[in-house]
């Protein structure tokens, strides 16, 4: 009895131990999608306001 309740423990373990990799990988892929994103952000914006900047010049 003490041994099946032994092996049960493990296995518990082991599942939960796979879903927190699992889950950190997840969390891992979503923080390097968001700053992937502010990175494109900031370059359009920083493009965009040059951009704006060489027309108010080109205007006046």
């Amino acid at each position: 009895m003490s041994k099946t309740f032994f092996l049960l423990n493990k296995s518990k373990c082991h599942c939960s131990a796979t879903i927190k990799t699992r889950d950190e990988e997840v969390l891992e892929i979503n923080t390097y999608l968001i700053t992937m994103v502010l990175k494109c952000y900031l370059i359009i914006s920083l493009v965009l306001v040059s951009f704006g900047i060489n027309l108010l010049r080109t205007n006046n």
